[in-house]
């Protein structure tokens, strides 16, 4: 393992390529007294810390609105790509899933049933799923009692019936006969979409 790294090369790797974003960063390595103009390589034991100082005055972003919301008073600096943007690392889902987070921490919301979409779905949002969260995922297209959707209902915060998805009518309308307020239908396909419904209704919960 090196000793020393390429600045350059740390800051590229820490999200900092794009020239500007990179003259910032490099700017406050030296006003931290990290590094100096001269030198183009830095102990590799410093980088815990320049990863502290960076992160707590910059988020580097992808232009999104959503990203850029993120800031918490933070200096906003350009990505160089996509990927880059150290909120959603250019991924839609995890703009959206950011988003629906931070409302639910905000609405005190921890516990969430999905009724429908398909398995590999399913999948996704169980690898997506913030530690926090208390997750139900109910099979469409599998036979629910009444029993079990009343204890659903009991248990949720929030739950959002996935039209639109491998859902049958019987198991949705075990839900949605109740009227609860918690719970939510959407009809658009993705997960974007269900942390997007996620988020406006607990941003809705919070201003009722």
């Amino acid at each position: 393992m090196p000793s020393d790294l390429d600045i350059r090369a740390l800051l590229s790797e820490l999200g900092f390529g794009d020239d500007d974003a990179y003259a910032a960063a490099r700017r406050a390595l030296e006003e931290a007294k990290l590094t100096n103009s001269k030198k183009q390589r830095i102990d590799a034991g410093k980088r815990p810390r320049v990863e502290a100082l960076l992160s707590s005055l910059f988020l580097v972003t992808c232009g999104d609105e959503g990203c850029e919301a993120r800031a918490d008073g933070r200096v906003l600096l350009p990505a160089a790509s996509p990927d880059q943007c150290h909120v959603c690392a250019g991924s839609a889902n995890r703009r959206s899933l950011d988003a629906a987070r931070e409302q639910m921490r905000k609405a005190k919301l921890t516990r969430l049933v999905v009724v429908g979409g398909a398995p590999s779905v399913h999948e996704s949002l169980r690898r997506m799923q913030p530690p926090e969260w208390d997750l139900r995922i109910v099979d469409g297209t599998m036979r629910r009692t009444a029993d079990q959707a009343k204890s659903d209902l009991r248990w949720a915060d929030l739950i959002i019936v996935w039209g639109a998805t491998e859902l049958d009518h019987k198991v949705s309308e075990l839900y949605t006969a109740h009227r609860d307020p918690r719970c939510v239908t959407i009809n658009r396909r993705g997960l974007a979409a269900l942390f997007d419904a996620i988020t406006e209704h607990t941003r809705r919960h919070r201003l009722d």
